[in-house]
């Protein structure tokens, strides 16, 4: 017997061993004893899913990096209009 919890509601429950590997293998939904779905991911799925997200910081650290000098042009150009408006004529 193999020993799982359901990801959604957390009650352990136990299965036989063929059965849990079928499940591996195919990748099917089951079910706990609360009605809650539960699946064995491919790991392939799982690691695409993390690159995805890792390039997905990393799109957002270089955002925030653009936005950053943006933000430090925009603070001088705010400097040079105020300097230059209030520049004695």
């Amino acid at each position: 017997m193999v020993e799982w919890s359901c990801c959604s509601c957390g009650c352990v429950q136990w299965m036989p061993e063929d059965y849990n590997k079928q499940l591996r293998a195919s990748h099917s939904i089951f079910y706990c004893v609360n009605g809650h779905d539960n699946v064995y991911y491919k790991k392939k799925d799982i690691e695409m899913a993390e690159g995805l997200l890792m390039n997905e910081y990393s799109k957002n650290a270089q955002l925030e990096k653009i936005i950053n000098q943006l933000n430090i042009k925009v603070k001088k150009l705010e400097h040079s209009f105020i300097n230059w408006v209030l520049k004695p004529k």
